[in-house]
C-alpha cells in the first residue's frame, strides 16, 4: 500500500518497550520513570513519580522550562476519575 506511515517499538529482552519511533523521525526512549522524546528540533523529558502503585506526578522538562504535574481526584461530574495540576 503506498503512503503507509509506520511506527517502530524497540524492547528489552523482559518485554519492556524502550523505544519508541515514530514515521516522522521523532524517538521516545523508556527508561523506568523517565520517557524522553527526540524531535529533529527538541527534546522533552518527562519523569513520573509514584507513592507505591499510584502515580502521584510528572515533571515536563524542555529546553530550560520545567513543570511539574500532580495527579489528583476530578471533580465527580467530569467524564474523566482524574485530573492534572500544573506547578511551575
Amino acid at each position: 500500500m503506498s503512503g503507509t506511515l509506520t511506527t517502530q517499538f524497540g524492547y528489552d529482552a523482559d518485554g519492556r518497550r524502550v523505544l519508541q519511533t515514530l514515521p516522522d523521525g521523532t524517538q521516545i526512549v523508556y527508561v523506568g520513570g523517565i520517557e524522553v522524546t527526540i524531535t529533529s528540533t527538541q527534546r522533552i523529558t518527562k519523569t513520573y513519580y509514584a507513592a507505591g502503585a499510584k502515580l502521584i506526578a510528572m515533571r515536563v522538562v524542555t529546553g530550560a522550562v520545567s513543570a511539574l504535574y500532580f495527579v489528583h481526584t476530578d471533580h465527580p461530574s467530569a467524564s474523566s476519575g482524574q485530573a492534572w495540576s500544573a506547578c511551575r
